[in-house]
């Protein structure tokens, strides 16, 4: 690093540090702040459906929730949309999610479905 200016160290390591926020979104939000066992393999499943629970999510945040949400934690996404009062009943063999949402909420529920439907179309 010392045949590199202070202006190209600084731009090389910027974009790494958000990887402590990652870090603490994924132990925080995710429950990876402790291990549930004292056996190696079962913690390497645990850690791994961790992170594939993460991935999962940072990439409905890319593709799939509304553009204002990509900053937000999954904290706030559970209290926005997760967080919601609703019930499954069955009326005449079919499944019926009803929700107690305002008709905003409603509306980003069925935004999302369709960015969904897009994806599997692709």
């Amino acid at each position: 690093m010392l045949e590199e200016s202070a202006t190209e160290v600084v731009w090389r390591y910027n974009g790494r540090s958000q990887i402590e926020n990652h870090i603490k979104e994924l132990k925080a939000g995710f429950g990876m702040d402790s291990l549930p066992s004292g056996d190696f393999a079962a913690n390497a499943v645990y850690f791994g459906i961790g992170i594939m629970s993460y991935n999962l999510f940072m990439a409905s945040k890319l593709l799939i929730m509304p553009d204002g949400w990509k900053n937000k934690n999954i904290k706030s996404i559970r209290w926005l949309m997760v967080e919601v009062a609703g019930k499954l009943i069955t009326h005449g063999r079919r499944m019926i999610l009803k929700l107690a949402a305002s008709i905003e909420k409603y509306r980003i529920y069925l935004e999302m479905r369709r960015r969904i439907y897009a994806l599997a179309l692709e």
